[in-house]
């Protein structure tokens, strides 16, 4: 287990370091940040050895002043694993969620769900760090690629999810929007990603379910969770942490996350 610093950076630039202020959205179960392009308050602890064969990014000072953190359940792409994504665990960490990965590079549903059951076991360990500190109504999985895909597959019987996420991973068979019950943000690269034609039929099958889809200009499928972090960032803050003025980001035109490389749409909003 190792500490990193709430701007910690693993391979390429560091990704910055938003730190806490009194910019951010009210009313929120986390402290407030000035931005959601940059890294939040907390320092950073890595569990290289969790349960169910997975990684944590955690905030290091879990439960400090109260706080009850919310949980985010990563599945890597095909091939990855989450030394991969250090970068990316280690931001949406610094915004105070804790964040597992299967550490593997085939991941599927039942490894998802395993990491989750692990996590959501050590709220009730006495023994452990997590006691009492995390908030287990407050639950996101997603993933980039085929980690999008077996998150599909887990929505199909998981009962336990507020939000999912999925990242350049639409399905294969173009039923992925048909297991989801939550609301959702999809984000696709669209410069020559190989999961784009997917991705848009997925979004095109929505029925009912509150949805935000972009695609992200000039990016590619490799590059799209890392183009896609303040995106994701902000979409935790709102449907987990609480910070309901940010929805504004993502249902209408004007909003952050229709601006830039972000080509937006909604539905059932």
């Amino acid at each position: 287990m190792k500490a990193t610093g709430g701007n910690s950076s693993s391979g390429g630039a560091p990704l910055g370091d938003g730190g806490a202020g009194t910019g951010g959205t009210p009313g929120g179960s986390l402290p407030a940040v000035t931005s959601v392009d940059q890294n939040g308050p907390y320092a950073v602890t890595i569990d290289q050895n969790a349960g169910a064969n997975s990684w944590v990014f955690r905030p290091t000072d879990l439960g400090k002043d109260g706080v009850k953190h919310p949980i985010f359940v990563w599945g890597t792409g095909a091939t990855s694993v989450p030394s991969q994504y250090t970068d990316h665990f280690n931001r949406v960490a610094s915004h105070g969620f804790v964040v597992i990965s299967p550490n593997t590079g085939s991941v599927n549903a039942t490894l998802l769900k395993a990491s989750l059951d692990w996590v959501l076991a050590q709220n009730d360990n006495a023994s452990g760090p997590y006691y009492q500190k995390l908030d287990t109504a407050k639950v996101a999985m997603g993933g980039h690629s085929l980690g999008s895909i077996s998150t599909f597959d887990a929505e199909a019987t998981e009962t336990r999810l507020t939000t999912t996420i999925h990242i350049a991973g639409g399905s294969f068979d173009g039923m992925g929007s048909s297991k989801v019950k939550t609301p959702t943000m999809y984000a696709c690269g669209a410069a020559g990603d190989i999961a784009l034609s997917n991705c848009q039929r997925d979004f095109q099958s929505v029925q009912s379910q509150p949805t935000f889809y972009s695609e992200l200009q000039g990016v590619g499928h490799v590059d799209a969770a890392r183009a896609a972090l303040p995106g994701m960032v902000a979409w935790l803050r709102w449907h987990l942490a609480g910070e309901v003025d940010r929805k504004a980001m993502f249902t209408g035109p004007g909003g952050q996350f229709f601006t830039g490389i972000w080509k937006s749409q909604t539905k059932n909003w």
